[in-house]
């Protein structure tokens, strides 16, 4: 039973190091809702980084116009931004005459006026 004590040691410390390993990413905790957006303002193209607080309703007010003129937009891994396809009504809705920089079709925004 002596001989045996240090092996069953080492394969404990050893389990638990494994046990640790694969937990790790559980105990982490999932990450939490978004606290800012990228936005694009449709009538110039201009990108803006905003608090949730400050975007309060989509198309969110332009912080420097004060127009009602911003989408969610991605950036994809090429660099092109799109507006998020949710938005794509109100590109050809209440949008439509100060769209200006965002194709439609596509969702595409296109460099500034």
């Amino acid at each position: 039973m002596q001989n045996r004590r240090p092996a069953l040691i080492a394969f404990s410390v050893i389990g638990l190091i494994v046990a640790v390993i694969i937990a790790w990413p559980f105990l982490r905790g999932a990450p939490g809702p978004e606290t800012e957006f990228t936005m694009v303002c449709v009538a110039t193209g201009e990108v803006f980084t905003l608090d949730v607080d400050e975007v309060g309703m989509v198309p969110a007010r332009n912080p420097k116009t004060g127009e009602r003129t911003l989408v969610p937009c991605v950036r994809d891994d090429d660099g092109t931004l799109h507006v998020a396809e949710r938005y794509a009504g109100a590109l050809t809705g209440e949008l439509a005459e100060v769209n200006r920089v965002v194709d439609v079709d596509t969702l595409r925004v296109r460099s500034g006026p």
